[in-house]
């Protein structure tokens, strides 16, 4: 009886590890992020939560930064690669963004909007995500990239009046294509 017991449970045990494993064996690891420059291949349609961000390659990672310039056209985000259980094993990524919304009166209480998508990327892969300024105003913009609702990586991005953040090019800054764009949600490096 304890020895089926015992053999029981460690079925079990394992059942539950074999299930937990996969997920929690997701991870992203940030290489890189700030301020970049890119080249606009499909541009960007609707605005605010409906928005299709658009679709960039040759991106350039200009500045190391978390303190972005509220200037229209000023590009910002962040170059990560996600690993998982077994190479090349394809994995969905929920990257979530967030922001102030700027048609609200400046003197009225903070709301923020959100834009969701979801990539397909592949155990190693490196990616990029990111946002171009258009009528932004100051306050905390939030990165996440997410694995079934468990958060791999969050970055907040503070927007600062144009006057307060200087861009000053790092000396180790890279450019990398990408080799199918897709609306700015699936992307795979080349």
């Amino acid at each position: 009886m304890i020895a089926r017991s015992i053999v029981i449970f460690i079925a079990l045990l394992g059942s539950a590890m074999a299930h937990a494993q996969p997920s929690e064996s997701v991870r992203a690891t940030i290489f890189e992020y700030g301020i970049y420059a890119a080249e606009v291949l499909v541009p960007a349609i609707g605005s605010g939560t409906s928005l299709q961000p658009e679709g960039v390659t040759n991106i350039c990672h200009v500045m190391t930064s978390l303190a972005v310039p509220t200037r229209d056209n000023v590009r910002f985000g962040l170059r990560y690669r996600i690993d998982g259980p077994s190479p090349d094993a394809p994995i969905i990524i929920k990257r979530v963004v967030s922001w102030p919304d700027h048609a609200r009166p400046a003197d009225a209480p903070v709301l923020y909007l959100t834009h969701e998508s979801l990539v397909e990327l592949r155990a190693g892969d490196q990616s990029w995500t990111g946002w171009r300024n258009i009528r932004s105003r100051p306050g905390v913009w939030m990165f996440r990239l997410l694995y079934k609702e468990r958060i791999l990586a969050e970055l907040a991005f503070t927007l600062l009046d144009s006057a307060e953040v200087k861009i000053r090019p790092d000396s180790n800054s890279a450019c990398f294509q990408m080799s199918a764009v897709g609306r700015g949600s699936v992307w795979r490096l080349s």
